[in-house]
């Protein structure tokens, strides 16, 4: 299992951050901190329909777990890597997403590298309160101000 720092500047120390689930081929990383009821994933290429299942189960099991400790209140997605998926796989987020039902007062900060992929990820589910940023220093800046 490869290791992955924690996605640079965030106020979580990496010590602080468990991995869930590794990568699949380098596809995700997710990695999560109980503490601070914080989640976050990287997302990267083109995903199959064998790398989503093998996703959805492991960001199943990461989300079951944090709850166990309370409410998820941050996630950052780093999808700068993230590809433009093909409609079949696009069009699986919004049921992971509604299946593990993202709370109205969690704040995501998702990072996306194109217009073509913001436009994807949005499409991707009905979150309340997420933004959508091309660099990881802009949306960890917003993750974890008082910005509401």
């Amino acid at each position: 299992m490869e290791k992955h720092p924690s996605i640079a500047g965030t106020p979580v120390d990496d010590a602080a951050l468990k991995v869930y689930a590794s990568a699949v081929a380098g596809a995700y990383d997710i990695r999560y901190c109980p503490e601070r009821h914080y989640l976050q994933m990287r997302m990267s290429g083109e995903w199959d329909e064998a790398t989503f299942d093998r996703f959805a189960e492991d960001y199943r099991a990461a989300v079951a777990e944090l709850r166990a400790h309370g409410e998820i209140s941050h996630s950052l997605v780093d999808g700068s890597e993230f590809g433009l998926q093909t409609p079949d796989i696009a069009d699986r987020f919004p049921a992971l997403i509604a299946e593990t039902g993202h709370s109205p007062d969690q704040r995501s900060a998702c990072v996306v590298p194109t217009l073509v992929n913001r436009v994807q990820a949005r499409a991707g589910g009905d979150i309340v309160n997420a933004r959508y940023f091309r660099c990881i220093g802009d949306a960890a800046d917003w993750l974890f101000s008082n910005e509401a």
